[in-house]
């Protein structure tokens, strides 16, 4: 499961907003997703370096990563445009655990199985 920037829904502050993906789930063709949410007990794996949640990490437009947990509480997003901290990025990147993902925000609509 993950969190991931997709449009910015009505009344939002920020650049986008924040979205609940179930595991095993993609998001549909035609949704911009900027990017996802690394949770402050998890830890994004980048190419050179690991930095620990919470994070935000962005994605180019249109594009579609696939995102895993190669090692326990670690995703691997080596292939990315950053990876940033409250207040480096006009997104929201709120300070909560992998256990407070679901049910925090709504999922993302018409998501489909991976296949």
């Amino acid at each position: 499961m993950l969190l991931v920037y997709g449009p910015k829904r009505s009344g939002e502050a920020m650049d986008n907003s924040l979205y609940f993906l179930p595991t095993g789930r993609k998001t549909p063709d035609s949704w911009d997703c900027d990017g996802f949410y690394v949770p402050n007990d998890r830890v994004a794996d980048q190419a050179l370096t690991n930095k620990n949640g919470p994070l935000a990490i962005k994605y180019r437009d249109y594009r579609y990563p696939k995102i895993t947990m190669n090692n326990p509480n670690h995703y691997d997003c080596s292939l990315n445009e950053g990876a940033y901290s409250h207040g480096e990025i006009n997104w929201e990147i709120p300070n909560i655990s992998f256990s407070d993902v679901p049910g925090t925000y709504p999922e993302v609509p018409g998501h489909t199985a991976i296949t």
